[in-house]
């Protein structure tokens, strides 16, 4: 964020995913598992609705993103996902299919109508299939090994699940960060 010092994590979400997290957080102040069914069950329910693009929880901005410094993309988007693991919880896959190597991170934004990402959840989501070769133009971006992001945000984000909340519309800068290597028994 323009003015702060960095931030280092793993996954970033803009949009939609941040207004859930924000939800589920603000519902009282020790969120359980309930808590979490009600916030998806209601965004679930929300969503399907017909024309339900101007609900608060699915608007749609223009964020100005740019990628390895390339021109900036103007059309609105529901969400921005960066991450630099190829599964997050629950099995969601939210990336393009593909390793994702040091030095790089993955990306998708996302500005389809929601009746267009219902019916392609299963690539969109959960990563059956390849949502880079989905030709939607500037309503799906994704790409792999990205290096460089920028974009000005509208309202806050999460990083690893954390909410940090933005005062005012804010360019975001996101960068690969150093290496972590993680041991483990097999």
């Amino acid at each position: 964020v323009d003015d702060e010092a960095p931030r280092y994590g793993f996954l970033f979400a803009w949009g939609i995913g941040y207004r859930v997290l924000a939800e589920y957080y603000n519902r009282n102040s020790t969120p359980n598992m309930m808590d979490g069914f009600a916030v998806m069950t209601q965004a679930f329910v929300q969503a399907i609705k017909p024309f339900n693009d101007d609900h608060p929880m699915f608007r749609r901005d223009c964020i100005n993103m740019s990628v390895n410094g390339g021109k900036a993309i103007t059309d609105p988007m529901h969400t921005l996902t960066i991450g630099t693991l190829e599964r997050i919880t629950l099995g969601i896959r939210p990336f393009p299919t593909g390793k994702i190597l040091p030095g790089g991170f993955n990306f998708s934004a996302n500005g389809m109508p929601l009746y267009k990402v219902a019916a392609y959840t299963p690539t969109l989501l959960f990563g059956m299939g390849d949502q880079s070769q989905l030709d939607f133009g500037p309503q799906l971006v994704c790409g792999r090994q990205a290096t460089s992001l920028e974009c000005d945000l509208t309202d806050g984000f999460t990083m690893d699940g954390e909410v940090i909340e933005l005062p005012r519309t804010s360019r975001v800068k996101i960068a690969a960060g150093p290496v972590v290597r993680f041991w483990s028994r097999a």
